[in-house]
């Protein structure tokens, strides 16, 4: 009976290394295609040395350094613990609080020493003549009814005009025979009888 691995222990082997050894080798010469391509296409008379020096300024790393891993593992822990630390926190039953002051009578203590500072005001007296305007004159104009109009309303518009009754009735007609025609055409143009 063939024994069933968990996920664990398929991991841990090395065959999971190695394939992503493959994976990361794979993704590794991808990026340095691309890389090449890009650097020919932007600088069309470079050297082969160029695109090295340039491929090695700009290689790719998976970060496969462990103790900066295990460093940064550390730090995190450090700040974990620190935000899970119950022990130290003083609950708030046990601490000691005093009263605070608050103001009592008429005003508050803060608002009795503030003064408002009254000022003497007087009106501008307003030059007159010389330069300067007269004084307006207040009067109201003297008006009158509007004159009602008496009398009838002459008409220029002629109610009955003469129009030449045979001519329009041979335009009608013209017309009328012009639209028959057509009719008629498109009739036999589409076979339609009537």
């Amino acid at each position: 009976m063939a024994k069933v691995m968990t996920m664990e222990e398929l991991l841990s082997g090395s065959s999971y290394n190695m394939e992503l050894d493959k994976i990361k080798n794979r993704i590794k010469s991808l990026y340095r295609d691309m890389l090449t391509k890009v650097y020919k296409a932007a600088n069309p008379g470079a050297t082969v040395s160029d695109i090295q020096s340039f491929l090695d300024n700009n290689d790719i790393d998976f970060g496969e350094e462990k103790e900066e891993f295990d460093e940064d593992v550390e730090s995190l822990e450090n700040i974990m613990d620190q935000l899970l630390k119950v022990d130290e926190i003083d609950p708030i039953v046990d601490k000691e609080f005093s009263k605070p002051e608050v103001a009592t009578g008429k005003e508050p203590k803060n608002k009795i020493h503030d003064k408002v500072k009254e000022f003497n005001t007087k009106a501008l007296k307003i030059p007159k003549g010389g330069l300067f305007t007269p004084p307006d004159k207040h009067s109201l104009p003297k008006t009158s009814a509007l004159p009602v109009p008496k009398g009838s309303i002459k008409r220029k518009i002629d109610d009955n005009p003469k129009v030449d009754k045979k001519t329009l009735k041979a335009v009608w007609d013209a017309e009328r025979q012009k639209l028959l025609d057509l009719v008629a055409k498109r009739n036999r143009e589409h076979g339609v009888i009537l």
